[in-house]
């Protein structure tokens, strides 16, 4: 339908900016002194498709940004990596002082 290839158009693009942009996606996903950059850089690595994103994610997730923890859980989702803790996640998901 035209709503499929719309949305296969989007994510065609999005996986293309973010590789292209990827080496700052990574910087930007570690710097804590810029909390939004931060969040748009975790949501975007899920796009990347590359295992070495995990760790930034998972980082992301663990830490004690909510925004950031929530951008990180998104781009798991997105990452679909095999390797990805489930446990981290659920703990994230389960974990009373954190409004997720």
């Amino acid at each position: 339908t035209e709503g499929e290839r719309i949305r296969e158009d989007l994510e065609r693009h999005l996986r293309q900016v973010v590789a292209k942009l990827y080496a700052r996606l990574l910087t930007s996903a570690e710097d804590r002194t810029k909390p939004f950059q931060r969040v748009i850089a975790l949501a975007a690595l899920g796009f990347s498709g590359r295992p070495e994103a995990l760790d930034p994610l998972l980082n992301g997730v663990r830490g004690d940004d909510n925004e950031a923890a929530q951008a990180a859980l998104f781009g798991l989702a997105i990452l679909q990596d095999p390797t990805t803790p489930a446990a981290v996640i659920g703990d994230a998901i389960f974990d009373e002082k954190r409004p997720l």
